[in-house]
Formats: C-alpha cells, sequence, structure tokens
C-alpha cells in the first residue's frame, strides 16, 4: 500500500462456520473417547467383582497405582491407558480451540460495511494479489477488523473530576447554610454528620468514575474533613 494513501484497517476472515465444525469435531472425538472409558471402567468393575467372589473376599476398590505396581499388566489396564492418553491430547486441543475462538469473539470486532468496501475497491485497483485469493471479502458478515478499538472520548474523562467538585461543594456549603437557621451546637454537629456521611457514601459508593482521583476506602476520611 502506497504510503501517501489512508491507511485501511486490515480485515481478515474469521471462519466462524470452520470454527464451530471443528470445535463440533473435536467435541464428538472427546464425547466417543469417554463412552469408551465408562465401557472399560464397567469391566473393571465387573471383573473385581468376580475375582472377590472366587477368592471368598472383599471386592477391592479401583486403583490405577495398583494396576501400574502389577507385574503383569492385563489388555484392558492397556487399553485404559491408551484411552486417557488419547483423551488429554484431544481435551487439550479441544480447550485451546474454544479459548482462541472465544478470544477472537471478544476482542475483535466485526468488519464495518464501509471498510469491507473500501477494501474490496482497493484490492481491484491496485490488485496486490489474484482474484481467488480476495474472494474472502465476499464473506463480509464474517470478516473481522483489526482496527484497535477507539478510546473514550475526552469530555467524558472530565466526568469525574466535575462529580468530585460537585460532591466536595455541597459537603461545604449545605453545613454553612444550615447553620444560619440552627443555633444549637448539639443540632450543627448532627447536620455536620449527616453531611458528611452522605457525601461519604457518594463518594465511596457512586460509580462516577471518580475513585481514580479519590480511593473508595478514603471516601469517609475526606468528607468528614
Amino acid at each position: 500500500m502506497d504510503s501517501k494513501e489512508p491507511r485501511m484497517p486490515p480485515l481478515y476472515w474469521r471462519f466462524e462456520d470452520l470454527n464451530h465444525r471443528v470445535l463440533l469435531h473435536l467435541q464428538d472425538e472427546i464425547s466417543h473417547l469417554e463412552e469408551d472409558l465408562r465401557v472399560l471402567d464397567e469391566y473393571d468393575e465387573m471383573h473385581r467383582v468376580s475375582t472377590a467372589e472366587q477368592e471368598g473376599s472383599k471386592k477391592m476398590p479401583a486403583s490405577r497405582r495398583m494396576d501400574v505396581q502389577a507385574q503383569v499388566y492385563s489388555s484392558l489396564h492397556y487399553r485404559r491407558e491408551e484411552v486417557m492418553g488419547q483423551l488429554t491430547h484431544k481435551i487439550e486441543q479441544y480447550n485451546n480451540a474454544l479459548s482462541a475462538y472465544s478470544k477472537v469473539l471478544q476482542t475483535l470486532p466485526s468488519a464495518a460495511e464501509e471498510d469491507v468496501a473500501t477494501y474490496r475497491s482497493w484490492m481491484r485497483k491496485h490488485t496486490p494479489i489474484i482474484a481467488a485469493e480476495t474472494r474472502f471479502l465476499d464473506y463480509a458478515t464474517d470478516l473481522v477488523s483489526l482496527t484497535p478499538r477507539t478510546a473514550a472520548a475526552a469530555p467524558s474523562a472530565m466526568t469525574p473530576v466535575y462529580s468530585a467538585i460537585v460532591i466536595a461543594s455541597a459537603a461545604i456549603l449545605l453545613p454553612l447554610l444550615a447553620f444560619s437557621m440552627i443555633a444549637e451546637f448539639s443540632g450543627r454537629l448532627l447536620v455536620v454528620a449527616v453531611v458528611g456521611g452522605a457525601a461519604a457514601a457518594i463518594a465511596s459508593n457512586y460509580s462516577t468514575g471518580a475513585d481514580g482521583l479519590v480511593g473508595s476506602q478514603d471516601g469517609w476520611r475526606c468528607a468528614t474533613l
């Protein structure tokens, strides 16, 4: 792309259908292996019951350690170890694929229609790659943009400052106005306590973003000063 031209957000194919198909494929493989493992466990249970009846003893509980320590491994034990190894590998694949696709959905925004149109026009004009390799642009609803998310507007960033000023002003002015009508010391003290408590509650609990200026744990201290 020419450095003099405006930069366009890079667009890529999300492969939503293929991602779902891969996840479903791995999910079914794991489910099948889980069923194999369940059958093997049932056979092992039957074997331990039969052995206990023949020996006239109490049935031994299942134990992987006892199987490993046995001098002669049964075909059942070998098969179960094989299934467990396959399950370990498949579940790792499944978890990685699920986590990766979930991250794509959460972090990469869908491509805007105008971005797709601009990208398609640029491709047709400059032909940097053959037409067959640009067919992904035909799936506009399955495209993602790598454009970083825009930051919050500057005016909204000033809102916490104004909120803090309003809270502090109210905590100072309201008691002064009330003092002109209340002569008793105890009454004035009560007014200060009520106003200070209300201001502290707002400063510590109300989500205005003021915690970026004053920590919520310090709200009560600030309001009572």
